[in-house]
């Protein structure tokens, strides 16, 4: 480890770990499970994974595309994940299983056969479910419909109803992010900035209509408890892990293009599944939810300065410290 990127791979394990914290929540959100899983999602997998994928500046955690297909899974197999949250990790366990696998087989090539315009539609089509799934939490408004379409346009048509203080604060953290990005000083810490001045601002004003995280799910002040896979739910599983684990693949390969090695080496497709699938293997047994290569949450920690691999590392690090400290 070079000890001139230790300062910059710990700012930027900062930043990533703070960003996490929302994003990790809003797709476990969007699962419709316990947010605290996508808390954990951000702890021991990045870290286990950063110090194994080819890709030396991938962040691998909890994407969108991922948490949509995992909640897909789920429903399909009619699990009821509140009162059987094992089943969760059990996909988990079994997406590292398979990305491991096809890692050693030397499998990293297959994703060369993707279109980049049906990947692009499919990310964009779950950043749009995501939009629009949070919409009532950003405008203080609860819409009502038989889908997220439907929603949509109860949300649109009942503007009068959109709570003041809480659209505020909603579009106004948009705005503070998009123009610390602007500054040069600000850009590589903007999303902790945003996070800071968003936070203390709600809790100053007291805003009594603006709901907190703690209205959302009871944080524990700790680390996650282990937990193991259930053996007797893998083969009703199975099938719909791997296509997590193909999503989630497929979503990550593209890191390794769009964010060269610093060193200048070739980044490894294979070792990247190895690498990844090591991250939800670990992870599996500390309550994660699926994860792979976040193109999101890489662009953020190169956007802060990341160095190395540490970066990754010490984000996971800096998660964890702050949950169970604060």
């Amino acid at each position: 480890m070079n000890r001139k990127n230790i300062l910059p791979d710990l700012a930027a394990g900062f930043t990533t770990g703070l960003f996490s914290i929302p994003e990790g929540m809003a797709y476990a959100k969007l699962m419709g499970v316990n947010p605290v899983y996508g808390l954990y999602s951000s702890m021991a997998a990045p870290i286990v994974a950063s110090l194994t994928t080819g890709t030396i500046l991938m962040v691998s955690t909890l994407t969108s595309a991922i948490a949509i297909c995992t909640g897909s899974v789920i429903q399909q197999a009619g699990i009821d994940v509140a009162h059987h949250p094992s089943a969760l990790f059990t996909i988990t366990f079994l997406v590292g299983a398979i990305m491991f696998l096809m890692g050693l087989l030397r499998m990293g090539n297959v994703v060369n056969y993707v279109s980049n315009a049906v990947m692009t539609g499919f990310v964009a089509g779950a950043s749009l479910l995501i939009l629009v799934g949070e919409l009532g939490d950003l405008t203080g408004y609860a819409p009502s419909g038989g889908n997220k379409l439907l929603k949509m346009v109860d949300h649109i048509i009942h503007i009068g109803h959109w709570d003041p203080a809480t659209t505020a604060v909603g579009f106004g953290t948009i705005i503070t992010m998009v123009i610390l990005k602007k500054i040069p000083v600000t850009e590589k810490a903007a999303a902790v900035i945003t996070l800071i001045i968003g936070t203390v601002a709600v809790n100053l004003l007291r805003l009594p209509s603006v709901e907190l995280v703690s209205k959302i799910a009871k944080i524990p002040a700790g680390l996650p408890e282990v937990v193991l896979p259930d053996p007797a739910m893998m083969p009703k599983l199975a099938l719909g892990a791997l296509s997590v684990a193909l999503v989630a693949l497929t979503q990550g390969a593209g890191i390794g293009t769009a964010v060269p090695n610093p060193d200048g080496s070739r980044a490894s497709q294979s070792r990247d599944f190895i690498g990844q699938g090591m991250g939800n293997l670990v992870g599996s047994f500390f309550q994660s939810l699926a994860t792979g290569g976040s193109l999101s949450r890489t662009g953020i920690s190169v956007d802060a300065g990341a160095k190395s691999r540490m970066a990754g590392v010490f984000s996971g690090l800096w998660l964890i410290l702050v949950v169970v400290l604060m």
